[in-house]
C-alpha cells in the first residue's frame, strides 16, 4: 500500500487525492493477491529516478545504492525492463553530472552480476514455468490502456524535493510511461503472477489515469 502512494506521489505530484486513491487500490487487490515487495519497490526507484523528482545531485553514495538496485534488476526477469530507463537516466539526467561514468559502470556491474546470480539460481533450481494466459493480455491490454491514458501531455507546477525548481512535465510523462511499460513486460514474463506482483505500480497509474481524466480534461 505504502509502494503505491509512493509511486502515485511520483506520478502525480500536484494532486496529492491521487495518492491516497492508488492506497485503497492496492489494498483492495492484496485482499485478491500478494504483490511482490521487491518487484513493486524497484519499479518505484525507477519511476522516481525518470521522473526527477528529487532535484538534488547525484552523490557517491547513491552509486553504491545504484548499484544494489541493478543486481536486484538484473536478478528478476520481471524487472529487467527496469535497467533501460535508469540507463537512459544516467545517460540524459542533469543531476547526474560529473558522475556520470562511475555512475553508469557501478550500474552496469551490478545488472551483470544479477543476470549471473539469475543465471546461477536457474541452472539450479530451473527457470519457472510461465503460462501466458488470455486473462495476462486483456491485463497488458488494460495496463497499456491506463498508461496512455495517464500520460497525456501535462503541466506539473510542484516543486523538486529540494525545492529547487518546478519539477519537469516531460520527465513525469516519461515516468507515466514507465510505470505502464513495466506492468506490461511483469505481466508478459510472468503472466497473471507477474501483473499481480507489480499491482502496488498498476494501481498507481490508474489512480493518475481517473484523476486526470476528471482533474485534466481532454
Amino acid at each position: 500500500v505504502f509502494i503505491a502512494w509512493a509511486t502515485a506521489r511520483e506520478l502525480t505530484p500536484d494532486y496529492p487525492g491521487a495518492a491516497t486513491l492508488a492506497m485503497a487500490v492496492a489494498l483492495g487487490a492484496a485482499v485478491y493477491a500478494q504483490p511482490s515487495v521487491l518487484v513493486s519497490a524497484v519499479a518505484l526507484i525507477g519511476v522516481r529516478l525518470v521522473a526527477g523528482t528529487v532535484g538534488s545531485p547525484v552523490k557517491v553514495f547513491d552509486i553504491a545504492v545504484l548499484g544494489l538496485i541493478g543486481i536486484a534488476t538484473g536478478v528478476s526477469p520481471l524487472l529487467w525492463i527496469i535497467a533501460i530507463p535508469i540507463g537512459a537516466w544516467i545517460w540524459l539526467a542533469p543531476e547526474v553530472g560529473r558522475l556520470r561514468l562511475p555512475t553508469g559502470i557501478i550500474f552496469v556491474i551490478g545488472v551483470l552480476s544479477g543476470l549471473a546470480l539469475a543465471y546461477a539460481l536457474a541452472s539450479t533450481y530451473g527457470w519457472p514455468n510461465v503460462e501466458i494466459s488470455g486473462t495476462a493480455y486483456v491485463l497488458t491490454a488494460i495496463a497499456g490502456g491506463a498508461m496512455l491514458l495517464a500520460a497525456r501531455p501535462t503541466v506539473v507546477t510542484s516543486l523538486t524535493d529540494a525545492g529547487t525548481a518546478p519539477i519537469d512535465g516531460t520527465r513525469i510523462r516519461f515516468a507515466r510511461l514507465a510505470a505502464g511499460s513495466f506492468v506490461m513486460w511483469a505481466t508478459v514474463m510472468g503472466g497473471v503472477a507477474g501483473f499481480w506482483s507489480i499491482a502496488p505500480v498498476m494501481a498507481a497509474l490508474v489512480a493518475t489515469a481517473i484523476y486526470r481524466f476528471f482533474k485534466e480534461p481532454a
